[in-house]
């Protein structure tokens, strides 16, 4: 549905929300995966890290929602 309207395809802050989405699960399981490893080789601050890094993805799909409703008036079309 993001990309029904004309013009939307080409959006960047459209695409940065899509990807931010897309990319969560990967993320998600990535950060859980390396950080349980970080972890038992008993470096804890890259542990913390890592666990932390789908917040990260969280923070990019907020920013690029904010962005769309400030700048390009809640449209998808930018």
């Amino acid at each position: 549905m993001m990309f029904d309207s004309p013009g939307s395809e080409d959006s960047t802050p459209t695409i940065i929300l899509v990807l931010s989405l897309v990319a969560y699960p990967v993320v998600t399981v990535f950060g859980i995966v390396v950080g349980w490893i970080l972890f038992a080789k008993q470096k804890h601050f890259l542990s913390i890290i890592f666990a932390t890094l789908p917040l990260l993805n969280i923070l990019v799909g907020i920013l690029s929602v904010i962005y769309m409703a400030v700048f390009c008036n809640g449209n998808f079309d930018c």
